[in-house]
C-alpha cells in the first residue's frame, strides 16, 4: 500500500470482537482472513518522508503494528497497522513483508521503508525497549524467511 493523493487508502473496519474473521469460502476473502497473528505491539507512528503523514491517529497510543502469516503459504507474511481506538479495530495499512525494508534505528525507534517506488518511510516508536527488541527479533527473522 502506498500513499495516494497525500493520504492512505483505508481498508474496511473489522470489529474488535472478530480479530480473525471466519473463512466462508463464499465471495472475496479479505487478506487478513485465514491468517495467524505472530505478534502485535502498540506503537506511535511518524512519517520520515517528504510528504506529510495522513494516517488517522498517527501519534496515538491506539495504533498497533501486527505481523501475521498465512499458514497455508510458506513465506507469506503481512505487516499491518491497525487503529484499535474505541471498540473497533480498523486496518489502516497492510504490507507484504517482502515489499519492505526494516531497520532498527534505536532501542525504541524502528523504520520501515517501501522497497519499491514511492519509497515511503514510516518510523515506529515503541513504548519500551523490551517490546521493541522482541518485535525486531520476530520481524527480522520473518523477513529472512520471506526472502528465501
Amino acid at each position: 500500500m502506498a500513499l495516494s493523493s497525500g493520504s492512505w487508502a483505508l481498508p474496511a473496519p473489522v470489529p474488535a470482537s472478530s480479530q480473525q474473521p471466519a473463512c466462508s469460502g463464499r465471495g472475496p476473502v479479505p487478506a487478513a482472513c485465514c491468517s495467524t497473528v505472530l505478534m502485535s505491539v502498540r506503537v506511535s507512528v511518524s512519517h520520515s518522508g517528504i510528504r506529510p503523514l495522513c494516517l488517522p491517529g498517527a501519534g496515538s497510543d491506539s495504533l498497533r503494528l501486527q505481523l501475521s502469516m498465512d499458514p497455508n503459504l510458506a513465506g507469506e507474511f503481512r505487516l499491518a497497522l491497525r487503529d484499535t481506538s474505541g471498540n473497533r479495530s480498523v486496518f489502516i495499512a497492510e504490507f507484504d513483508l517482502r515489499s519492505v525494508q526494516y531497520e532498527v534505528k534505536s532501542s525504541r525507534c524502528h523504520e520501515m521503508r517501501l522497497a519499491a517506488s514511492p519509497h515511503d518511510c514510516l518510523r515506529f516508536n515503541f513504548r519500551c525497549d523490551r517490546e521493541a527488541e522482541a518485535w525486531s527479533t520476530v520481524v527480522i527473522s520473518s523477513l529472512r524467511e520471506a526472502h528465501r
